[in-house]
């Protein structure tokens, strides 16, 4: 009896891509309130409002995308989102305001859901559990 192998191609890219995900979803999100006070001089509660924003942003996100994995696909959508991911991490050094944060930030949301959106569902068809 052959004993399906877990430590496959697929099984290391996906627990790879959801690491580096995860992580730039959770450092920036405990570090970005104070960030925003410290270099843009904002309340507390702007600073709140650019650690949420990724939040309403991304409730916003997942009621379109969902459509959009499978109009055009889930490998091409991945593959977008990781790129868009890679573009908006460096869009954060490009901030030079709390408003084009706020932009950014809220950017961010939509490109975390399209790759964690979309990547949950590779996840999913990649362990074979298909109908």
């Amino acid at each position: 009896m052959n004993k399906p192998r877990l430590w496959t191609k697929d099984f290391i890219a996906v627990s790879l891509v959801s690491l580096f995900l995860g992580l730039s979803f959770y450092l920036l999100l405990v570090i970005i309130s104070v960030y925003a006070m410290d270099t843009f001089h904002s309340s507390p509660s702007a600073a709140g409002l650019a650690a949420s924003i990724f939040l309403i942003g991304g409730i916003i996100a997942r009621l379109f995308f969902g459509r959009w994995i499978e109009r055009i696909g889930r490998r091409k959508m991945l593959f977008l989102g990781l790129i868009l991911n890679l573009v908006m991490i460096i869009l954060y050094f490009v901030a030079s305001s709390y408003i084009l944060l706020l932009v950014v930030r809220s950017w961010c949301s939509f490109r975390y859901c399209l790759a964690s959106g979309d990547f949950d569902c590779s996840q999913y068809y990649s362990c074979g559990k298909t109908g």
